[in-house]
């Protein structure tokens, strides 16, 4: 399969511009955030193999409460779409395709934290439910490598992420054929 190439910045703009289009703000201004997706790495799952070997090898603690979000990383997924919005599992959040401002865009499913990365399923809503499988290595307080897809697949464990990961990274229509949303 060829790999189709498309200018990082506009993939860039569109992570950032499609979520507040979405959720029907105007387009956020420009932001200088610390650390920003390397969107052509992402789509050709250029690090996803270091960030599953760290994950492997660190067998981070499993939790279920937005709040165990580092707040450092918090930020930046903030500064990177405009608002990441989540809700903890059970509770409301935009499910459906009608978009309000009241109710969380995402749902955390769970997070895994180790030293050194975070692993991360959460729920969006719209014409069709999907999973984000949210990978985030870091150092010191600051992300240093951020991997993301996208898929139907019910994960509820950590093991279960790594398995679906491993069996769809590099199929056609597989978890990052060209979108990145987080």
């Amino acid at each position: 399969m060829t790999a189709l190439h498309y200018p990082a910045f506009l993939i860039a703009a569109l992570t950032v511009s499609i979520p507040a289009m979405m959720s029907g703000r105007d387009s956020p201004k420009p932001k200088r955030c610390d650390y920003l997706p390397d969107t052509a790495a992402i789509l050709e799952n250029r690090r996803l193999e270091t960030l599953l070997r760290i994950l492997r090898s660190e067998h981070p603690t499993t939790l279920h409460e937005k709040k165990f979000i580092p707040p450092f990383i918090q930020r930046q997924l903030d500064c990177i779409t405009g608002s990441f919005s989540l809700a903890d599992p059970g509770e409301e959040f935009q499910e459906g395709c009608v978009v309000t401002n009241e109710l969380p865009r995402r749902r955390l499913v769970f997070l895994a934290l180790g030293e050194s990365i975070m692993s991360m399923v959460y729920e969006t809503g719209g014409w069709a439910s999907s999973n984000h499988i949210l990978l985030v290595r870091f150092e010191g307080g600051r992300i240093t490598d951020l991997w993301t897809g996208l898929c139907s697949d019910e994960m509820l464990t950590n093991a279960e992420m790594v398995n679906v990961i491993v069996a769809r990274r590099n199929a056609e229509w597989g978890l990052n054929t060209n979108i990145i949303d987080l």
